[in-house]
């Protein structure tokens, strides 16, 4: 019995599925899911994936900025792309995940390491 709730409430919160950020958005799930796929550089169906969130009213000007820097990866961010994103980190209005994806981004080098990777899940809700 002293073992019983404990038991209970451990799988009790493991229907309950993972836990994911209240200001986490589809494009930023979509976007930490491309992310942690990503090897050199993003391939055409997620360039496309990318060009519409970038396209979509629903996706913000911060979340724009990240899936333009993910379009133009090759390898690395591009400068201009850096800037940007450095700017995104900088600024405490921007959401968390937001600055997440930017800081992955910023240190890319051909593809995120295992601890971003992990990141990345956590942002895609897994």
């Amino acid at each position: 019995m002293r073992y019983l709730i404990p038991a209970i409430l451990v799988m009790v919160s493991g229907l309950a599925g993972p836990v994911v950020a209240d200001d986490q958005t589809d494009a930023v799930r979509t976007m930490a899911g491309i992310l942690a796929e990503l090897n050199h550089f993003p391939s055409d169906a997620d360039k496309r994936q990318l060009d519409a969130l970038a396209a979509d009213d629903a996706t913000t000007e911060h979340e724009r900025t990240i899936a333009e820097a993910i379009r133009d990866v090759e390898h690395r961010v591009t400068a201009v792309d850096r800037q940007a994103l450095s700017t995104l980190v900088a600024d405490d209005s921007v959401p968390d995940p937001v600055k997440t994806l930017a800081g992955v981004l910023l240190d890319l080098n051909h593809t995120p390491s295992a601890a971003e990777k992990a990141e990345l899940r956590r942002l895609m809700g897994r």
